[in-house]
């Protein structure tokens, strides 16, 4: 009786005693999963772990996996081949969809963005010359639907959207071009715009801007008078109405406007496309005081728009102008104490190219160009290899005649968007990413 006692607890009286075996069908121990095999790609790895993207081997419906998140390699983070459409911005890819158009009014000459209704996503805007008006195109995840157009004043060419009168919504300031004047149109909510309030400039406000130069906390705006050859200064009182314009003498026929700070000391810079001396002027502020421009020259006829952007990454901010008669653009590399001097970067012959944007379209973490090309009725995107070397022009969507360039992610995919005002179809152009 004694030996029969030992001999049942020596055989754990029933219980079965194994060991995990990776390959025995048994899921055991540290194992999740045990098909029997050693065939990976059936969901089970030959190490008896479920099967998931990252794990180095191309599974059952996995277009490959190579270990790691890293995108721009050949395999995305999602275990796809690099492709367009497959849902992952990989860097370097450019994937765009045929562009679409919302009506707008006639002879639409200028697009901005900004969140105008408040709800965390960005609307457009747009200047339509001859109607005298400007519409607000709501943004629903990159679609966009036309409010009501607002009268603005005689020929609006151009835009600036700021917070003018410090009640937290974006408001929109127009200049006239036929009128002399510019007009503020204020947000009364919904980015449905209140009736404008005209204040006089010089003659021709081709184009305006708008920041804060004189480092009070409101937001004021410059305009680009190509008749007169003046800028106008419109300085914000505080409260969204403006002081009466001062005007600074300007290179001739100036076109372009925009405002930066361009040597890092707080106070931004004005700069203008000067159409009739191709050339950029600079103008240094220190504060509140405005120097007399600095002028670079650039390629023949710069038009209507003037990026501002760090195309070259060294933390210094680059001048670019689109040339309309030498079908080219200019960058100006910043360099201490000013700017080198142009390098040109041909578009294509007689592409007029009307305007440009810098942002980083192929998500490859530098800045890229965007061009209007106008007489090619299509938007051309220009690259950039990192630093500031340029690939040739391609084209990336359809358009008649388009004359404004607008860069920004509108639908929330994590990329760049294309918007433009489609000149002669009278109609805002969207040319959304697709990764």
């Amino acid at each position: 009786m004694r030996l029969l006692l030992v001999s049942l607890l020596a055989s754990g009286c029933g219980a079965s005693v194994t060991s995990a075996v990776c390959g025995d069908e048994v899921v055991a121990g540290a194992e999740t999963c045990d098909d029997g095999n050693t065939v990976d790609g059936d969901g089970c790895t030959t190490a008896c772990t479920l099967e998931s993207c990252g794990d180095a081997v191309a599974d059952v419906g996995e277009g490959c996996d190579d270990g790691n998140a890293t995108e721009g390699d050949g395999c995305d983070s999602n275990c796809t081949e690099s492709a367009c459409g497959n849902g992952v911005a990989a860097p370097g890819e450019i994937c765009v969809q045929p562009p679409k158009t919302s009506p707008s009014g006639m002879a639409p000459r200028a697009v901005r963005l900004a969140d105008l209704d408040g709800d965390g996503d960005l609307d457009a805007v747009v200047a339509n010359t001859t109607s005298g008006t400007v519409t607000v195109f709501l943004n629903a995840m990159g679609q966009f639907m036309g409010l009501p157009a607002s009268p603005s004043g005689t020929g609006t060419n151009c835009i600036a959207l700021a917070d003018f009168d410090g009640d937290g919504r974006v408001d929109v300031a127009a200049s006239n071009i036929t009128d002399n004047t510019v007009s503020i149109l204020r947000n009364t909510g919904a980015g449905v715009l209140a009736a404008p309030v005209t204040i006089a400039v010089g003659m021709g406000p081709f184009s305006i801007a708008a920041g804060d130069l004189d480092g009070d906390g409101d937001i004021d705006l410059v305009t680009a008078n190509f008749v007169a050859s003046t800028v106008s200064r419109l300085s914000n009182t505080g409260t969204g109405t403006f002081a009466a314009a001062v005007d600074l003498a300007a290179p001739l026929n100036p076109h372009a406007i925009s405002i930066g700070d361009l040597d890092g000391d707080g106070a931004p810079e004005i700069v203008i496309a000067a159409h009739g001396a191709d050339a950029i002027g600079v103008f240094d502020n220190t504060g509140g005081a405005i120097a007399s421009p600095v002028t670079f020259p650039v390629g023949d006829g710069p038009e209507d728009s003037i990026a501002i952007a760090d195309l070259d990454g060294d933390g210094r901010l680059d001048l670019i102008s689109a040339n309309t008669f030498s079908n080219d653009l200019s960058v100006l590399l910043g360099i201490a104490g000013g700017f080198a001097s142009q390098q040109v970067v041909p578009i294509a012959p007689a592409a007029f190219p009307q305007a440009v944007a810098a942002g980083d379209v192929d998500g490859d973490g530098d800045l890229d160009l965007v061009v209007a090309m106008r007489d090619l009725d299509a938007v051309g995107l220009v690259t950039n290899n990192g630093d500031a070397g340029f690939s040739a022009v391609q084209p990336i969507g359809a358009a008649d005649n388009p004359e404004s360039i607008a860069l920004d992610d509108v639908n929330g995919d994590g990329r760049l968007d294309v918007l433009f005002a489609d000149g002669d179809a009278n109609a805002l152009g969207v040319i959304l990413s697709s990764p």
